[in-house]
């Protein structure tokens, strides 16, 4: 897995500066605009330099260039069964891993997700840049981290978004940013919209104020489940440790940052040990290795900077996927490389039991894991 995916804010473009690796100014410019001709399914005109790739999806899609005031823009409307594709080449080879802002300015009036980096146009057609941006119905100016590479020696920056759906487009560009100043999504702290979220978030501190644990374990579904098919495990095994279960359902490590810094950790309850078990959600959603490990080192700094006294268990990601060939299975163990880096064993410890998930093969069996996952 090669993508990184998103974070968006208002930040201004100049807020962020990088030096310019790539900037697409055409699409403001009517003048440059070409219709497109001979795809099926496709009508419209895009900017010069950029092609469809949409015909193999079955999808109906129309491009053409409007005007607001004295703003020009890319609009985008996709219909049908299927996906809109389109990319352009003109692109300087990207032969290490490097640390990007990708810069939008758009909106889309169906609140779409557009898919924007830097793909390969052979082979496995892998993301070597990815960022997927849900964009809302006012212009709005993205700024996403995204850290990729190597890209293949013919790759294209391609943008997608799937049917049904439409976006306007005024700008882009991707800047390249040192990797002293680089901070993911996965590193920065994030709240989730959803209400049940919210509502057992707060059930979870007020349950660590009330029964002040001396051992707590914070993560997402995996950690969440011992209320529920673990629960006897849990009472048996767990519980006379004075524990407290931490885990919400599809939490990344961005999302564990923010509940760690809001929850009162180190003035309202102060565990011994915190054992921390994230990243899995990050790279099912295939942020590269070096951002979740980033974004776990991000949740042991706020560890130690409000309970300085709570020793910290950083648990290896489990295995995933059936098969021990599984992609996904290599960055796992990357990423469980990078985790074991932070342990200094005095304060920061690390352990791995993944092993014990997994057949001679490396298989994963459906009776030790149902869905391949918890």
């Amino acid at each position: 897995m090669k993508a990184a995916f998103l974070f968006c804010t208002g930040v201004c473009f100049g807020a962020c500066a990088g030096d310019v690796w790539v900037a697409f100014p055409a699409f403001t410019n009517e003048a440059t605009y070409k219709a497109v001709s001979g795809v099926e399914g496709v009508s419209g005109a895009l900017p010069a330099g950029w092609s469809d790739g949409s015909s193999w999806s079955g999808a109906k899609v129309n491009y053409g260039f409007k005007k607001e005031g004295a703003a020009g823009y890319l609009h985008v409307g996709v219909t049908g069964e299927g996906m809109c594709q389109f990319s352009n080449p003109s692109i300087p080879v990207l032969d290490t891993v490097g640390c990007f802002n990708v810069m939008v300015r758009g909106r889309s009036a169906s609140g779409s997700d557009v898919i924007i980096g830097v793909r390969d146009t052979e082979g496995t057609h892998d993301y070597a840049v990815m960022a997927k941006i849900p964009m809302g119905e006012e212009w709005k100016d993205y700024v996403i981290p995204v850290s990729g590479g190597p890209a293949a020696k013919k790759s294209a920056f391609f943008i997608e978004m799937f049917s049904p759906g439409s976006a306007d487009l005024a700008a882009l560009r991707l800047e390249k940013v040192p990797a002293s100043q680089y901070v993911p999504v996965t590193a920065r702290a994030v709240a989730r919209d959803d209400e049940w979220w919210q509502v057992r978030n707060k059930r979870l501190v007020e349950a660590a104020v009330t029964s002040q644990p001396e051992f707590m374990i914070m993560g997402d579904s995996i950690t969440q489940r011992w209320e529920q098919n673990g629960k006897d495990a849990w009472e048996k095994s767990i519980a006379p440790f004075k524990a407290s279960n931490f885990g919400i359902d599809g939490d990344g490590t961005e999302h564990l940052l923010w509940r760690i810094q809001n929850s009162g950790l180190g003035t309202r309850f102060k565990p011994r040990v915190i054992a921390l078990l994230i990243g899995v959600n990050d790279v099912g959603m295939g942020f590269l290795p070096n951002d979740v490990i980033l974004g776990l080192g991000a949740c042991v700094k706020a560890i130690q900077t409000q309970s300085p006294g709570s020793k910290i268990l950083i648990l290896g990601v489990f295995p995933m996927a059936q098969s021990g060939d599984d992609g996904v299975r290599e960055t796992i163990r990357t990423v469980n490389k990078g985790y074991a880096a932070l342990a200094d064993n005095k304060r920061i410890f690390f352990v791995d039991i993944g092993g014990a998930f997994v057949e001679k093969d490396g298989a994963i069996s459906e009776t030790m894991m149902d869905d391949f996952l918890h």
